[in-house]
């Protein structure tokens, strides 16, 4: 038990530390006066938006999740859901990944369900986030083929010339694709007993599985439309996070899908909340966008900053406020 506790406290500090060693990377050579000064002319009106399109596409998530668990027997309470999912956020905080076993457990200990039957319901979610995920990825890319290929130049070539780059991209893109062919079928034996081929291929069965589960529910279409809505509104609140600045309000929603993107990129890799990843992504995005100016970098820092502060801290709120209420929810069941 100790050795599974220490274990824990090891990969928070790993995560933290990744985390956090980006963000320093990032803002080590921002001047805190700039990036004060860009924050006092925010829209409040908008940065609300950004807040309640949160709340909806959590409270979305929680409605999502139940119908997956009606097939168990059981129909949960709304605020049971609402509230296990707000934590699920929360523990993410700490360790990536962490709030899928949180809000099981919370959920499965209030409704009495087995925890490993709702992490079964997890799987599913997961399959289907994925899945849209990589729709939005598609879909940015198609739209910004040139502005993403630009991105990678930065960082893989010093081409002035953008045509070249985006030739020299499609070319990278077939080699490698090509390579990992090759060594597949060399020693494709021995790739199907490592670990890591065992797990893809659960992930996808799981995928598989996830759909067919899917196709039986009763609320199939009211399914589809909270899956739906939960992107939307990711979606959205990169949008509106666009109206909350002046020097960001008059770009597009296609490049709010770009940026939404990147940004999605940061909060996948293993950093808590995000932290450091998030910033990195949507700066060096962002700084694509906007008109070339001297302070060009710390306009992009301080949306960065703002956005995912805010995010932050309505998780924050709402995990301690969760933490405090469902105790006192339940409570107040047992003694109907």
């Amino acid at each position: 038990m100790f050795q599974g506790k220490f274990k824990e406290v090891v990969k928070f500090i790993l995560f933290l530390s990744f985390g956090v060693g980006i963000f320093w990377l990032v803002y080590r050579k921002q001047d805190p006066e700039k990036l004060w000064g860009a924050f006092k002319d925010v829209n409040l009106f908008w940065l609300a938006m950004t807040v309640i399109v949160m709340l909806i596409s959590h409270v979305s998530r929680s409605i999502r999740w139940m119908m997956l668990v009606e097939p168990l027997g059981k129909k949960v309470s709304f605020w049971n859901a609402t509230f296990s999912t707000f934590l699920g956020y929360f523990a993410n905080m700490a360790l990536p990944r962490m709030g899928e076993v949180m809000r099981c457990a919370v959920l499965g200990k209030y409704e009495d369900i087995p925890t490993s039957k709702l992490l079964g319901t997890v799987v599913v979610e997961r399959a289907i986030d994925v899945v849209l995920f990589l729709l939005c990825l598609i879909l940015a890319i198609a739209l910004q083929f040139d502005v993403f290929t630009h991105l990678g130049s930065e960082y893989l070539t010093k081409s002035n010339n953008e045509e070249e780059t985006s030739y020299l991209w499609v070319y990278i893109t077939v080699g490698v694709v090509a390579v990992l062919l090759l060594l597949y079928f060399i020693f494709r034996r021995k790739i199907h007993k490592t670990k890591i081929y065992c797990s893809v291929k659960k992930f996808l069965k799981n995928i598989i599985k996830g759909f067919r589960t899917i196709w039986q529910l009763k609320s199939f279409n009211a399914f589809l439309f909270h899956s739906l809505l939960i992107w939307v509104c990711y979606y959205l609140m990169m949008y509106f996070g666009f109206q909350v600045f002046e020097f960001t309000s008059e770009l597009s929603g296609v490049v709010a899908l770009s940026i939404f993107v990147l940004g999605s990129l940061g909060m996948i890799l293993p950093a808590p909340g995000g932290i450091g990843a998030f910033h990195f992504f949507v700066i060096s995005g962002l700084v694509l966008y906007l008109p070339a100016e001297s302070n060009i970098n710390e306009k992009a820092a301080a949306f960065a900053l703002l956005i995912h502060g805010v995010q932050t801290l309505f998780i924050i709120i709402s995990g301690v406020v969760s933490l405090v209420l469902l105790p006192i929810i339940n409570t107040k069941k047992k003694t109907l």
